[in-house]
């Protein structure tokens, strides 16, 4: 795992989530087109807020697209909360050249989106499996 660094950034965006929210944040990555925000587990509903109003707010305040991810301690169980939205498969975790790596299958129609342009989605999903997993690389299947 990663040391995460709390910026003033991060401490700032956190407690805008929190304010909009009523929702503790445990991390914040900003991409290039969205923000991702980690939370704990069984706060999504809350997080989200009736008709999806908080979302709505979070969009309107950071002015980009706006992500929740359910954090998990099991790292086949995280990926597929990173990646939520979209159709996944089995998850493995295997020994690659002394670092862990997992893969994960997805639907073909799926893969695509699940990378994103530039392969920005699988860039956040590393970022955040090496914050809080022992897993070292993300391989899409």
């Amino acid at each position: 795992m990663v040391e995460i660094r709390l910026t003033d950034t991060l401490l700032r965006n956190m407690m805008t989530f929190r304010k909009l929210t009523n929702v503790q944040a445990k991390d914040c990555i900003v991409g290039e087109n969205k923000i991702v925000f980690v939370i704990n587990k069984g706060e999504l509903g809350k997080a989200i807020g009736k008709g999806g109003k908080n979302i709505e707010k979070l969009k309107r305040h950071f002015q980009m697209a706006v992500d929740l991810v359910e954090y998990s301690p099991d790292p086949k169980e995280f990926i597929k909360k990173i990646f939520h939205d979209y159709r996944t498969g089995e998850a493995k975790i295997e020994e690659k050249n002394g670092k862990k790596v997992l893969i994960l299958k997805v639907n073909k129609v799926d893969k695509g989106f699940i990378i994103g342009k530039n392969g920005r989605n699988l860039k956040i999903a590393k970022m955040l499996m090496r914050r809080y997993t022992d897993v070292d690389d993300v391989l899409i299947n």
